[in-house]
């Protein structure tokens, strides 16, 4: 019988009824009380696996009751969840399941384990709500990390600390948003949670949610107040290089959604799509790219630009996005050129597959006889690697300059070099009906090449933005007229050519929005000096919107 006791209690057997063991109790059998080579009791054991009948017996007997266990023992019954033999510990031991070492304490096990009515029982007692671990972490701390919406609502409704820190500063929210979980969060921020408290690294719960990617916990802080902007600098910048270099790119656009500025530089002078390019991140590179990122942004103090980290890091599709975008391929960084960053690194011992690295370079050596200033390969730069690829170049190239686009006198060679350093004269050049009908005529002559086959003029970023900015230019120049109507062209031209995209869509929108504040409150007979304009060759002034709605109709 002792034996088998002794298995049943040890062994997660509960064949052996209390009647059993009190017969061995009055038998005089001692070895219940006894440590075993595991260094626990058996009443430990039976708190342990839950052996309610076993343990209230015990308990009751004392002497079978291991004072020194006390302790140990609601600690256990806590754990592993057993509530009913919580509450026999409790109204057995009573006030002492209120002293414990801050290494240990029941409440954070049921806290972290979702035991709502434990937590309850253990509060019941006089548990301080705000008990701290060895981390300095409290109960709601634990129930926010593992996700127990009904333990942080009872611990909030017992008063507790909404934004207490822990050792790392982080606050329950904190915790909240690293699990993304949403109605946490809410519940937090509704009792008052401060969505802006920052961690001993200046971190707030915006910062961890863009980290993490945690792109709902994201929307809601930012729906809840929290800010981009603190202390009038961009806050949560830091977080966005990391989400560059982690290729996060839901949270890159969910912050340009928000207006951030992308080209911010950070302390060491770098944007968002220097590192990109120095993580390899094609897709955050585009992404940065579209919404108007500067693709020569120049850090400090070496003036590095992002094309400089594509190469020096193998990237030969980012090194193309670049190119393609309008990225120079003359000083990336001080006192060096792409082709010789390109050919120091084909010939160095790095880290990256021979491939890349020749790819990298002959794109360079592509790139740069097509659009360089001086498109002549250094003679120290040792290329006898691929004489034939160089050659062949430069046959094409030559080809190219005797190639006109229609009948206009602008070669396909003029046109590419040109349209790719400058955007302003590639609108010059669509301003050009001849060359416009010619493009097709470029596109499928290009195909014939076997180097340079790869450019279509009418894909790359470039075209497209040249023909949204001539018919920005265009607009532009219609409303112009409408207030300066005796201006030179020339003159418009060269204002209108130091505006970007973005400036001519602002001048645009704000002349739509003045003007139909002038229709509702101006007439012909009621107008303010400042919007009356002079039609040609008639010396009586004139409300603007009429010249307006003339030249509207007129184009």
């Amino acid at each position: 019988m002792e034996n088998k006791i002794k298995v049943a209690v040890c062994d997660v057997r509960n064949d052996v009824s209390v009647e059993d063991i009190q017969k061995l109790v009055n038998a005089g059998t001692t070895y219940i009380n006894e440590i075993d080579v595991t260094c626990f009791s058996y009443l430990y054991q039976a708190v342990g696996e839950g052996y309610t009948g076993i343990v209230r017996y015990l308990l009751e007997n004392e002497t079978y009751r291991n004072i020194y266990e006390g302790n140990k023992l609601i600690y256990l019954a806590a754990e592993q969840g057993h509530l009913d033999i919580l509450k026999l510990l409790v109204s057995s031991y009573g006030v002492k399941c209120l002293h414990y070492s801050k290494y240990n304490h029941p409440i954070h096990f049921a806290a972290a384990n979702g035991k709502v009515l434990m937590v309850e029982c253990l509060l019941e007692i006089g548990t301080e709500v705000n008990f701290v671990d060895n981390r300095n972490r409290t109960p709601l701390h634990k129930a926010a990390q593992f996700d127990d919406k009904s333990t942080v609502e009872l611990l909030l409704k017992n008063k507790a600390d909404i934004d207490p820190k822990d050792e790392y500063g982080c606050t329950p929210l904190h915790y909240a948003v690293i699990q993304n979980n949403l109605p946490i969060i809410d519940i937090l921020i509704e009792w008052g949670a401060d969505v802006n408290m920052t961690d001993l690294n200046k971190r707030s719960p915006l910062d961890y949610a863009a980290e993490n990617n945690c792109l709902e916990a994201l929307r809601l802080l930012l729906k809840r107040g929290a800010n981009l902007i603190f202390n009038g600098k961009f806050q949560s910048y830091r977080t966005l290089l990391i989400a560059a270099q982690r290729g996060l790119l839901s949270v890159i656009l969910e912050f340009i959604s928000e207006g951030v500025d992308i080209n911010v530089h950070s302390k060491k002078g770098h944007t968002l799509l220097h590192a990109a390019c120095r993580a390899g991140q094609f897709e955050v590179a585009r992404c940065l790219l579209q919404n108007g990122a500067n693709v020569n942004s120049k850090s400090k103090p070496n003036d590095i630009t992002p094309m400089y980290f594509a190469v020096t890091h193998c990237q030969p599709e980012i090194i193309r996005l670049l190119i393609s975008y309008g990225g120079l391929l003359e000083n990336p960084c001080k006192n060096e050129t792409v082709l010789s960053l390109a050919h120091k690194e084909f010939n160095s011992r790095s880290h990256y597959p021979d491939s890349s690295r020749k790819v990298c370079l002959q794109i360079i050596i592509k790139y740069w006889l097509l659009l360089s200033r001086v498109p002549i390969l250094p003679p120290d730069l040792n290329f006898k690697y691929f004489p034939h690829f160089h050659t062949k170049c430069r046959e094409e190239i030559s080809l190219m300059k005797f190639v006109l686009i229609g009948s206009s006198s602008i070669s396909v060679y003029k046109f590419l070099r040109n349209s790719y350093q400058n955007d302003n004269t590639l609108v010059q050049y669509l301003q050009n009906e001849d060359i416009c009908r010619g493009i097709n005529i470029v596109c499928r002559y290009l195909k014939t090449c076997e180097i340079y086959s790869d450019v279509c003029i009418t894909s790359e970023p470039l075209y497209k933005s040249g023909m949204e900015r001539r018919c920005l230019l265009h607009v532009s120049y219609v409303y112009f007229k409408t207030v300066s109507p005796f201006l030179p062209a020339e003159c418009w031209w060269k204002i209108f050519s130091c505006l970007s995209n973005a400036d001519l869509k602002n001048f645009i929108r704000s002349f739509k929005e003045n003007f139909r504040y002038i229709e509702n409150t101006c007439s012909m007979d009621i107008c303010p000096p400042i919007f009356l304009t002079y039609e040609k060759d008639s010396p009586h002034p004139i409300p603007f919107f009429y010249l307006y709605k003339r030249s509207l109709i007129a184009s």
